[in-house]
C-alpha cells in the first residue's frame, strides 16, 4: 500500500511485467479521493524569499516572530542542518525570554538517541493537547512519521515534497477554525549546501515573487 503511488509501478510494468505476460493493477481504495481532497484547505503555503538574512541571523529570526507569530499560537520551525536549528533554537530561546512568554521550546534532530526523540514528541504532544501553545525547532527529522500538530510554521528552503511533509504537521487534524493555516517558507541559506544548485533553484522557482 501506498499513499504516493511512486513511478516504479509504471516502471516495473513497462520495463518487466509486460515482457513477462505479467499484469500490474493499482486500486484506489478511496474512489472519489479528488472529491473528499477538495474539502480541506488545512494549510497555506505562504514564500517570504524576498526577505532574505542579513549576515546577522538572529535579526532576521527576531523580524520572522515579531512580525508572523503570536504566543498564542503553536509553531513549528524546521531547517536543513543540525547546526543552524540548534542557531534557530537558541535566538528562539532569547526572544521568549525576554517577552516573558511562557511557550514551551522543545528541540529534535538525529543528533538526540531515537528514545529520547519519543519522549519529547510525546510530551508535545500533551502540550499541544493542554493548550500550551509549545514551539518544536527540528531539522528534517520532523518530515516523516510524526503525529504532530501545529498552529503554524516556518520551513527552510528545500525541496517539494520536504516543504509538503512539514505542511503535513500544520493543523493536521483539519480544525476548520484553522482553515489555512500558514506555513511560512524563508531562506536561510542552507539549501543549496544540503541539497544542491539544481534543488536550490527548481524551488526558488516554484515560490519565488509568490505570496501564498
Amino acid at each position: 500500500m501506498t499513499a504516493t503511488k511512486p513511478k516504479i509501478f509504471e516502471l516495473a510494468k513497462k520495463e518487466i511485467l509486460d515482457d513477462e505476460k505479467e499484469k500490474l493493477m493499482t486500486l484506489e481504495l478511496l474512489t472519489n479521493h479528488k472529491e473528499v481532497f477538495s474539502l480541506f484547505s488545512r494549510t497555506s503555503i505562504r514564500p517570504i524569499l524576498n526577505n532574505n538574512p542579513s549576515k546577522d541571523i538572529s535579526e532576521f529570526i527576531e523580524s520572522l516572530l515579531n512580525e508572523k507569530w503570536r504566543n498564542n499560537k503553536s509553531c513549528l520551525f524546521v531547517c536543513n542542518t543540525v547546526n543552524r536549528s540548534i542557531e534557530v533554537h537558541n535566538l528562539i530561546e532569547q526572544h521568549i525570554k525576554r517577552a516573558n512568554y511562557k511557550n514551551p521550546l522543545y528541540y529534535l534532530s538525529t543528533n538526540i538517541i531515537p528514545a529520547e526523540r519519543l519522549f519529547i514528541i510525546d510530551k508535545i504532544k500533551s502540550d499541544i493537547n493542554s493548550l500550551k501553545k509549545p514551539i518544536l525547532v527540528s531539522t528534517q527529522v520532523v518530515e516523516a512519521g510524526v503525529d504532530l500538530d501545529f498552529d503554524m510554521g516556518f520551513r527552510d528552503l528545500g525541496p517539494i515534497d520536504s516543504i509538503i511533509q512539514v505542511a503535513g504537521r500544520i493543523n493536521r487534524n483539519n480544525n476548520p477554525q484553522k482553515k489555512d493555516s500558514p506555513l511560512f517558507i524563508v531562506d536561510l541559506n542552507d539549501c543549496k549546501k544540503v541539497y544542491g544548485s539544481l534543488t536550490y533553484i527548481q524551488a526558488k522557482k516554484v515560490f519565488e515573487n509568490k505570496s501564498i
